[in-house]
């Protein structure tokens, strides 16, 4: 049954948030989905030169009001796959217990994504913020397994991190070629609260929030870091 693990002004995270059958359902689904390199079309800067290559899946488009998908939003729900099922259960939860992380279905979001994404051995996100065209985010992880020894944390950072020192302002925003402003920023108070990605965990995300992905260890051999991510925008 799902259950509420840990409550704070970032984060919500819930545990067990699918039924057993209908989280064992999304592997093998998303096993079938097509993936490219994170950075086939370009380089996306979010991504540092030393994070790997993380592998993106198909983006599914999910709006409350069925008649106001953009023509680019495909697929869309309902797709008659395991995924509804995952939409359906992310968008009751936002709504009843956590507009306050996320934001307000129809007043601050009434779009959400869900994108699958595969962090192999070596592969990670630095650090970053999902604000600019989001009301919150979240990411649930889908691997049927994970050891604490296998790296791919989710790390959030304190929200007094900066202390009103913003590496926005940075002449090296996005940091990926030089990341001296949003050291400094980070190093204050230098603190963190790190996620294991437990299967069947759900975390949403406030925007303003610090965070990144652990590399996955070599001790996760071909075991990649499997997730389902997406934003409300």
């Amino acid at each position: 049954m799902c259950r509420l693990t840990l409550s704070t002004e970032q984060i919500r995270i819930y545990d067990d948030f699918l039924d057993p059958d209908a989280f064992k359902a999304l592997l093998p689904h998303t096993t079938e989905d097509t993936f490219g390199i994170v950075h086939r079309e370009e380089w996306r800067k979010v991504w540092r030169l030393g994070d790997g290559l993380p592998l993106e899946g198909t983006t599914t488009y999910y709006r409350p009001d069925a008649s106001g998908y953009d023509t680019d939003e495909d697929p869309r729900y309902p797709t008659g796959t395991p995924i509804d099922t995952v939409i359906e259960a992310i968008h009751q939860t936002a709504v009843a217990d956590a507009a306050d992380i996320v934001g307000g279905a129809g007043s601050e979001w009434n779009c959400m994504s869900l994108t699958p994404w595969v962090y192999p051995q070596g592969s990670g996100l630095s650090l970053h913020r999902n604000r600019d065209a989001y009301s919150g985010s979240f990411t649930y992880f889908i691997h049927h397994d994970w050891n604490f020894h296998w790296g791919g944390q989710l790390l959030i950072l304190d929200p007094r991190t900066g202390n009103g020192y913003d590496p926005d302002d940075s002449p090296y925003n996005p940091p990926f070629l030089s990341d001296q402003d949003e050291n400094r920023a980070a190093a204050e108070p230098g603190i963190g609260l790190s996620i294991l990605p437990k299967p069947n965990r759900l975390v949403f995300i406030a925007p303003e929030t610090y965070q990144m992905i652990t590399r996955v260890d070599a001790n996760a051999g071909n075991r990649p870091r499997v997730a389902l991510a997406g934003f409300f925008m």
